[in-house]
């Protein structure tokens, strides 16, 4: 007969709480009022934002305004408080989803 053994279960790495923030009021704050797009490197994500202006012909513009470099920790992060924001919204009525796009 073979001797009974036994296994355990060894707990997943717990991630260390996050050190708290320090407020840097001489950061340089950025508005922007479109979403010009991404693309990753590696774990890294390039955020791209503009915003839109009058130009000399009259028209409107998009103007580069703003640039941010997350890695992808930072941007599961801010995926799921967005979706967590979006669905309050979609709760309270400010926002209706759209049908599903046709493929």
């Amino acid at each position: 007969m073979a001797p009974k053994t036994t296994t355990t279960a060894e707990p997943a790495p717990q991630r260390a709480a996050k050190p708290p923030v320090e407020d840097d009021l001489s950061a340089k704050e950025v508005f922007a009022d479109d979403f010009v797009g991404l693309y990753s490197i590696g774990p890294n994500f390039h955020f791209t934002f503009a915003t839109r202006r009058p130009n000399k012909n009259g028209g409107m513009s998009r103007l580069v305004t703003g640039r941010v470099v997350l890695p992808l920790d930072a941007v599961l992060e801010m995926y799921n408080n967005m979706q967590a924001a979006v669905s309050r919204l979609e709760t309270s009525g400010v926002v209706k989803r759209r049908g599903q796009a046709k493929g």
